[in-house]
C-alpha cells in the first residue's frame, strides 16, 4: 500500500514537475514572440502631383509643423541643428490611447530629398521616412513626381497588434494629409488629383 501511495506520488511529482517546465517554456516563448523584431512595415509609392518640387519639399522639410496637419503627430519640435546631421526632432505620434515620442535626424538636398531616420523612442525600433521629389510633365512645371518610402518597425508586437490600424492610415493618408498642406498654402493642384502606384507594401 504505502509502496502503491509512493508511486503515485512519484508520477504525481513527475508530471507536475514537467507541466511547471512546459508553462515556463511557454512563458518564454511568448515574450520572446511579444518582443520579436520580426514587426517590420515597408509602404513605399510613387505619384504625380500638381505642385513644384519646391512647394512640396518645403512643406515635408518642415517638421515642425506636422502637428498642424498630420492628424497623428500631436506634437514636432526642433531640438536641435547640426552642419552634418541635419536637423534634430522631438516628434509625438498619437493613435487611440497610445502616445508616444520618438526623437529623429532629418537630412535634406533642396528640392529633391528629405529623409528623417528615428535614433530613440519606446515605439519604434527603427522608422525611416523618405521622399524624393523629381521633375513632373514636361509641359506643366507646376507639377512633380513623388516618391514616398515609410519603413519602420515596432518594438513589440503588442504596440504592433494595436497599431496595424495606425499603419494603415498612414499608408491610406499620409500624402494626402500633405496635398491638403499644399493646397491651404498654393491653391489647389494644378491637374486633377492622381491615383498613386504602389511600389511596395509589406504589412
Amino acid at each position: 500500500m504505502q509502496k502503491g501511495l509512493f508511486s503515485f506520488t512519484s508520477f504525481f511529482r513527475s508530471h507536475k514537475t514537467v507541466a511547471h517546465s512546459v508553462q515556463l517554456v511557454s512563458r518564454r516563448n511568448f515574450f520572446a514572440d511579444l518582443f520579436s523584431e520580426n514587426n517590420r512595415k515597408i509602404y513605399q509609392e510613387q505619384r504625380l502631383l500638381g505642385y513644384t518640387r519646391e512647394q512640396m519639399f518645403d512643406i515635408v522639410s518642415q517638421v515642425e509643423h506636422y502637428s498642424t496637419f498630420l492628424p497623428w503627430c500631436v506634437d514636432s519640435q526642433l531640438l536641435q541643428e547640426s552642419t552634418t546631421k541635419g536637423k534634430l526632432y522631438r516628434v509625438t505620434v498619437g493613435f487611440y490611447l497610445f502616445q508616444e515620442s520618438y526623437d529623429c535626424w532629418v537630412t535634406t538636398k533642396r528640392p529633391t530629398h528629405v529623409k528623417s531616420v528615428s535614433i530613440t523612442g519606446n515605439l519604434f525600433n527603427h522608422l525611416i521616412n523618405e521622399w524624393s521629389f523629381s521633375e513632373g510633365l514636361p509641359n506643366n512645371l507646376k507639377t512633380c513626381t513623388v516618391r514616398l518610402l515609410v519603413d519602420f518597425n515596432f518594438r513589440s508586437k503588442l504596440h504592433a497588434q494595436v497599431s496595424q490600424i495606425f499603419f494603415d492610415q498612414v499608408v491610406n493618408t499620409m500624402v494626402a494629409s500633405f496635398l491638403s498642406r499644399a493646397e491651404a498654402l498654393h491653391g489647389k493642384e494644378s491637374i486633377s488629383r492622381q491615383k498613386p502606384k504602389v511600389l511596395q507594401c509589406v504589412r
